[in-house]
């Protein structure tokens, strides 16, 4: 069975935070190693079934490895070489909403101009409705917890439901999953540089 050592872990994290600034929808990074541990998130995540108040949470805490140009955000943990999880928080105020995306473009160039200042900025951010078009996406891999048909090792959860398990053939790094999700949401971004 293969594993993933930490320092190969934290270098696919770093090889993730390369690939989305050279396809320019990078816009931060707070860890650029496996996350630590967030008893505060990790609470609100395994007991609340809200994914806005997830999403701003994870947001306020600044609990996440790389922040994409919507304001979306990865999240990448390692427990052991045999025990991690990869995780895509969508902003569920613009991620896959062409409208919502466009408006905010326009505030930020008002904003990077200076006609509107940072707080009416930020302002707009969390006073729009929320409207979750692009679902949570996370990526497990846990040799562990592996029971036959049941409980797959590597797999996916797709939305807010712990129990579906989406089944892969494949054991996903950060910086494969990050290019994942890309493909599956920044099209436009993804294929103006693809092969």
């Amino acid at each position: 069975m293969a594993t993933m050592l930490e320092d190969e872990f934290n270098a696919s994290i770093r090889s993730a935070i390369d690939f989305t600034s050279d396809l320019e929808i990078w816009r931060a990074t707070v860890y650029n190693c496996a996350l630590p541990r967030s008893p505060e998130f990790n609470k609100l995540s395994l007991g609340s079934k809200d994914y806005v108040e997830i999403y701003d949470r994870g947001l306020s805490l600044s609990h996440y490895n790389l922040q994409l140009i919507d304001f979306s955000y990865f999240q990448f943990s390692h427990s052991s070489s045999t025990e991690y999880a990869l995780a895509y928080y969508p902003n569920p105020r613009l991620t896959g909403s062409p409208e919502a995306m466009e408006e905010f473009w326009k505030l930020d160039q008002l904003r990077r101009d200076g006609d509107i200042s940072e707080e009416d900025f930020a302002d707009f951010l969390s006073t729009s409705p929320a409207k979750i078009f692009t679902p949570r996406i996370r990526f497990e891999y846990s040799a562990e917890q592996y029971k036959i048909v049941r409980h797959p090792g590597a797999h996916f959860h797709i939305g807010m439901s712990g129990d579906d398990r989406w089944a892969s053939a494949r054991k996903l790094s950060p910086k494969t999953f990050t290019m994942l999700m890309t493909k599956l949401y920044y099209p436009h971004h993804w294929w103006d540089n693809s092969r």
